[in-house]
């Protein structure tokens, strides 16, 4: 589809597009046979993707980095089922770093991007559409197969970045 078919919302060959929300893709799809680990569910789009699943019927698992987030999601999501681990908290990681540098910078370019049920809608399409069943290791844009950029597309690149992350991993356990 390209990047001008994205901000009206044109659709591509799965006959959705980046105007398509996450519900409008799940419609009539039963997912009960599903099961589905949805990380960064607690908020925006994986909050969106996990409730969308959810009301299809998949068995929804998240991981949530403490308890309170967690049964805040629970009572957004109905049909997730608890089950407590604890072992989130340890990360170390920080979690609202710049919130209201991010939030300023947000306001400005909100009219010009997706809101949530959209940004949803892509990763609900790969999920549960009958389209997708057998595709693997392809790139999907506002709900259409698409070419990645090149940069994405380097091999060496890539061996750079996992050698990295592995270097990243190994200094932080220590």
């Amino acid at each position: 589809m390209g990047i001008w078919g994205w901000p009206w919302g044109r659709r591509g060959l799965s006959g959705f597009g980046s105007a398509s929300t996450a519900e409008d893709i799940a419609a009539g799809i039963d997912a009960s046979h599903l099961t589905a680990i949805v990380t960064g569910a607690t908020n925006g789009i994986g909050k969106e993707t996990a409730r969308v699943l959810a009301l299809r019927g998949a068995n929804v698992i998240i991981p949530a980095r403490t308890l309170e987030s967690g049964m805040k999601l629970y009572k957004f999501v109905t049909s997730v089922k608890t089950v407590v681990v604890d072992a989130f908290d340890r990360t170390l990681l920080p979690i609202n770093s710049h919130s209201c540098v991010l939030a300023s910078i947000f306001s400005l370019v909100k009219p010009f991007v997706k809101d949530i049920p959209q940004g949803a809608a892509t990763t609900c399409y790969v999920a549960l559409h009958p389209d997708t069943k057998r595709v693997s290791g392809k790139y999907f844009a506002g709900c259409n197969e698409a070419t990645p950029t090149s940069v994405a597309r380097d091999a060496e690149l890539a061996k750079r970045l996992w050698a990295f992350s592995e270097e990243l991993v190994e200094n932080r356990s220590k």
